[in-house]
């Protein structure tokens, strides 16, 4: 990942007025699909950048199935898919971060895969089939979120360059991509990204786990037989932990896999902090329903209100602040600005609390829908990306590997 590839990112993820792509005539998708930009919201390019859900069946947290893992993305994507992702990032690492920062980053992950032994021996599966060291494969995970958080902060610094504005900490409450979870154990998201870092996505499938993310490095939006998880990044408004975290992918198929609650993924997440300042909502089977707002010392946390949870990528009760520091009190070019956040928190928010059903259909509905779903235009290219809702009950995920509304959701059920 070159550095004008994180660039492109973090502009896209939140954007000044004065960012414009009307000079860029077309975005190339990672899987070489270039889509136009060109026409509104209401009348967007609708090119499909990618239709088929590779599914990835492993014998989960086992060094097998770390193997199996690496074979699925190679027969999916290309030969050397997995050895050549991770070589990216490992050469990308080394020009962004110091030889003693890359050498603590190591040592954090490496001291956590050590606390669960089905994690270390999965990636030790990893490492021995992508013929690569395990430093090699943590650094990988790890620089999912520590590329990108860096180059975040580093935005952020210009964002708020000579403004008041305090970055998230202890007592703020932060929020996401578009995210919504019921306490009957459902949890849905549209994962939010550039068009350039799209067209990749898959799903891993064990009779324990079913993970999906728009990487093999970013299983983010994941779901066990008790549990599920999902990911939202807000760097550039807050503190990020760096060498001194666990990849945020790791740190969430833990959490659930070795836990059968929420207070229980909170109890074993305390002790740790992650690479990149995210908010994660953990559901579970008996009603637990909570939100992990993670910054460099930690996270905080909050409960579901009358039965639903929804994240947009703002600090939440802050816009009013964030307009005046930003856009002189104006909350429309606030909002335009990043990328609607505030409207599709309000309406994500009404259509959750109102909600009849609140079922997986319901969620799989609002995914599709203006302004929740973001789609490529004349001005934008940061769009909804793939979608995904987790019922944990019924022991499915529904995936959308590209733009919900173009290609539908393909279900992926545990076996029995």
């Amino acid at each position: 990942m070159k550095t004008s590839f994180l660039a492109a990112a973090l502009t896209a993820v939140i954007a000044l007025p004065s960012f414009a792509t009307s000079d860029v005539n077309t975005v190339t998708s990672l899987n070489g699909v270039e889509v136009v930009l060109q026409g509104t919201q209401a009348e967007p390019n609708n090119v499909i950048v990618q239709a088929e859900l590779p599914v990835i069946e492993f014998d989960g947290l086992t060094f097998k199935g770390g193997q199996q893992i690496v074979a699925g993305y190679n027969d999916a994507f290309s030969a050397t898919y997995y050895q050549d992702f991770a070589k990216r990032y490992n050469d990308e690492i080394k020009e962004e971060f110091t030889a003693e920062e890359i050498k603590k980053a190591v040592a954090v992950n490496n001291a956590f895969i050590e606390d669960f032994p089905r994690m270390k021996a999965f990636i030790e599966g990893i490492a021995d089939a992508s013929g690569a060291s395990v430093e090699h494969i943590l650094l990988a995970f790890w620089a999912e979120d520590a590329l990108f958080s860096k180059s975040m902060l580093s935005f952020g610094d210009q964002l708020f360059d000579g403004k008041d504005f305090t970055r998230h900490g202890e007592d703020d409450k932060i929020k996401g991509c578009t995210a919504v979870g019921f306490t009957n154990g459902i949890l849905g998201q549209n994962m939010d990204l550039p068009l350039n870092m799209s067209g990749e996505s898959a799903t891993w499938k064990s009779d324990e786990l079913i993970a999906s993310g728009p990487s093999p490095f970013h299983p983010v939006m994941s779901m066990s037989r008790n549990m599920a998880s999902n990911t939202n990044t807000i760097d550039a408004f807050s503190t990020v932990a760096l060498e001194n975290g666990i990849s945020i992918g790791l740190m969430y198929i833990t959490a659930i896999t070795h836990n059968v609650s929420v207070d229980e993924a909170e109890v074993m997440m305390s002790k740790y902090q992650i690479a990149g300042a995210a908010s994660t909502t953990l559901a579970d089977k008996k009603g637990g329903l909570k939100t992990f707002e993670w910054h460099a010392n930690g996270f905080k946390t909050f409960d579901q209100e009358d039965g639903y949870i929804v994240h947009t990528n703002h600090p939440r009760d802050r816009e009013q602040e964030l307009t005046d520091v930003l856009y002189d009190g104006d909350l429309y070019e606030f909002n335009k600005a990043m990328k609607e956040t505030v409207s599709r928190y309000e309406v994500a928010s009404a259509y959750a609390k109102y909600d009849l059903e609140r079922s997986a259909g319901s969620i799989k509905d609002l995914l599709t829908q203006r302004p929740i779903l973001l789609a490529p235009t004349a001005d934008n290219y940061f769009i909804s990306s793939m979608s995904n809702v987790s019922d944990i009950n019924a022991g499915c995920q529904y995936v959308a590997p590209y733009r919900p509304d173009l290609t539908g959701f393909t279900e992926v059920c545990f076996d029995n």
